[in-house]
């Protein structure tokens, strides 16, 4: 298993810093090995990872003899991006098994996998290269051994028929047949998203409802809304929430404010609506818009621990089971919040402790986002489950607002099965 580094994926960019506003692109790799010729024989392409410049992909596993050959360095593995319907390699490097096994070796001693800033490795070989030698980025091996075929327990995975690498289904929409084919029957893939066909996703919404937002009564504020249009907030819930509905068996979902006043107090967490449980995406609106009927300040500061540890409250209860549950709590907010850092430990905590949970924030309004962006951009190991985008890039196109949102969820969901060994079944 591998991630990338900071890519250099436009020429305008090399050895350049690739900026925030800079697109991230879209990205997967190849494994190819090198014949006695030195003509590259493709043996494994993993599957695409979205909008990123420092990708971690899935674990690839691999025959042992779909990579021997005569040479030493036997090995390319290339990074290419997908943009406007084409392939394009971003850069490569060459390197034995032996070399990749002794690569994850060193950055384990090295970074302890905690970060891009701190993975240094020692072995040039990994460095990613454009054909005119310049340096287009740099491979991190986490994963990286020889198994016996007795001990790689293919019980527990699917045959790779279909030779995609695991392609996530429709949450990721993406369109892996765009790519370069892959030799047929080389590798055994695990388990990919669509392959969990008895998933059921527990959908939590929380609201920031912070003065800051304004008064919901005035036009312009970012809570008012009439005459049937929707507000950014109800626009937000709408587009994403009709997604991941689809994937609840139940379709009852929690919707919780924070940071009104009730009674003299502020509550960091409240109910919204008259009964614990919204009936779907339509139910959790309805939910929204009845607390304006209430007799709630809008007040803060703003604080997501206590809504983030009632979803982890909810998702514990499947931690323990072999069930293919998964809880998403989708957070709407109008501002950088001012208990970051302690989110921000709270959610790489409950990846550590493999629960099964990912946040989804989405920042409402114009304010300034950058430490949500930072967090967001910053390396899987060290940002954790979780994943931020604005309103109002996509504010016109609700369709793209729910693919960005949940881009990231199907590599999460599979990541935490897959480690806690939750398989699908293989009778279907």
């Amino acid at each position: 298993r591998i991630k990338a580094e900071s890519l250099v994926h436009t020429q305008s960019t090399v050895n350049k810093y690739v900026s925030r506003t800079t697109a991230k692109p879209d990205t997967y790799f190849e494994v190819a090995r090198l014949s006695e010729s030195h003509e590259r024989v493709v043996v494994f392409r993993s599957a695409t990872v979205k909008e990123s410049v420092c990708p971690t992909y899935d674990l690839a596993v691999i025959e042992l003899n779909a990579l021997r050959s005569s040479s030493e360095c036997n090995l390319v593995i290339t990074v290419f991006k997908l943009k406007r319907r084409k392939c394009k390699a971003i850069g490569s490097f060459e390197a034995s098994v032996e070399t990749l096994i002794s690569a994850c070796r060193t950055n384990a001693k090295v970074s302890g996998f905690e970060g891009c800033e701190d993975a240094e490795v020692s072995s040039p070989g990994l460095q990613l290269r454009r054909g005119g030698g310049e340096s287009a980025g740099k491979i991190v091996v986490l994963e990286a051994s020889i198994e016996h075929p007795s001990d790689t327990r293919e019980s527990q995975f699917l045959s790779g028929a279909d030779n995609d690498g695991g392609a996530p289904g429709e949450l990721a929409l993406s369109d892996d047949s765009l790519c370069p084919p892959v030799m047929p029957g080389t590798f055994i893939r695990r388990p990919a998203f669509r392959d969990y066909t008895e998933l059921n996703i527990d959908l939590c919404v929380a609201i920031d409802f912070t003065s800051s937002n304004g008064d919901p009564r005035l036009p312009g504020s970012l809570h008012y809304s009439r005459d049937g249009m929707l507000n950014d907030y109800e626009e937000s819930i709408l587009a994403i929430g009709s997604v991941i509905e689809k994937y609840s068996q139940t379709k009852m979902f929690p919707c919780w404010g924070f940071g009104a006043k009730f009674n003299g107090v502020v509550r960091h967490i409240f109910q919204c609506g008259p009964d614990a449980n919204s009936l779907g995406t339509d139910g959790i609106l309805n939910s929204y818009r009845s607390v304006f009927e209430t007799d709630l300040i809008m007040s803060g500061p703003t604080e997501l621990q206590s809504v983030i540890k009632a979803a982890a409250a909810r998702a514990k209860r499947s931690h323990g089971s072999a069930s293919q549950n998964y809880s998403v709590l989708l957070c709407l907010t109008d501002g950088i919040v001012d208990d970051l850092e302690a989110i921000q430990r709270l959610v790489r905590s409950y990846q550590k402790l493999q629960l099964p949970l990912s946040l989804v924030v989405v920042g409402i309004g114009r304010a300034d986002f950058s430490a949500f962006h930072a967090w967001s951009d910053s390396p899987a190991q060290s940002r954790g489950n979780f994943k931020f985008l604005e309103f109002r890039h996509h504010q016109f196109e609700p369709h793209e607002l729910s693919r960005n949102a949940i881009a990231q969820l199907p590599l999460d969901i599979v990541e935490n099965f897959v480690g806690r060994n939750i398989m699908p079944s293989l009778n279907r």
